[in-house]
């Protein structure tokens, strides 16, 4: 990418690279990332979500995103019932790194009907860490 870009966490819809290019050809793949003390949620419309827990680890995708699609991903984000916000994130290089992200901290929670099967189908193509991967399997096995 030879302009400006930011850090992009992705734990939910945003895992496969099919959408990402849809964004941009331009999104890179820095690698797998964790955002430790959050935990992967649901909203109520099944849409994958992160809430502050300090027992919890969300594991996904860091991505390098042009600074001139900011404004899509905004928007595409914002179609989901999600906002821009940064959390922490440990980066594929080791150290914790501010990282843009989509959540809503306030939304009640739903079942995960609509993302669970990308991002199951992520972790295990990816080789996400395989306590995260048990982790979805005890707590959304049945969807």
């Amino acid at each position: 990418m030879t302009s400006g870009g930011f850090l992009f966490f992705a734990f939910g819809a945003l895992l496969d690279e099919g959408k990402m290019a849809e964004l941009d050809e331009r999104c890179e793949v820095m690698g797998l990332a964790r955002a430790d003390e959050q935990r992967l949620t649901f909203t109520e419309r099944g849409i994958a979500n992160l809430k502050p827990d300090l027992e919890a680890v969300t594991w996904g995708v860091m991505w390098l995103v042009p600074a001139d699609r900011q404004a899509k991903l905004d928007g595409w984000a914002t179609a989901r019932g999600l906002k821009r916000g940064v959390i922490s994130v440990v980066s594929p290089a080791g150290p914790r790194v501010p990282s843009t992200a989509y959540f809503d901290r306030a939304a009640a929670e739903g079942v995960p009907e609509v993302e669970l099967q990308t991002i199951v189908t992520a972790a295990v193509r990816l080789g996400m860490n395989k306590l995260y991967q048990a982790e979805l399997a005890e707590r959304f096995g049945n969807y």
